[in-house]
């Protein structure tokens, strides 16, 4: 079950707290979300969206890293 939020739950290894106080989105629906993609923490994740029909996930590689 995927929500359809445009914004992004995470950015640059952060989970964005002011989209999951807007949509009402607990961190652990995130974090289990993560871990269904087999990902261990939000962390390892440089954008995540919650589209439509799937969980979108660019992970973080060496070009995006800070």
């Amino acid at each position: 079950c995927s929500l359809n939020i445009v914004d992004p739950l995470i950015q640059d290894g952060k989970i964005n707290e002011e989209v999951i106080k807007k949509y009402n989105i607990s961190k652990d629906y995130i974090i289990n979300k993560i871990r269904t993609c087999g990902y261990s923490s939000e962390k390892d994740i440089f954008l995540a969206l919650d589209l439509k029909d799937s969980f979108f996930i660019v992970p973080k590689t060496s070009k995006n890293k800070k």
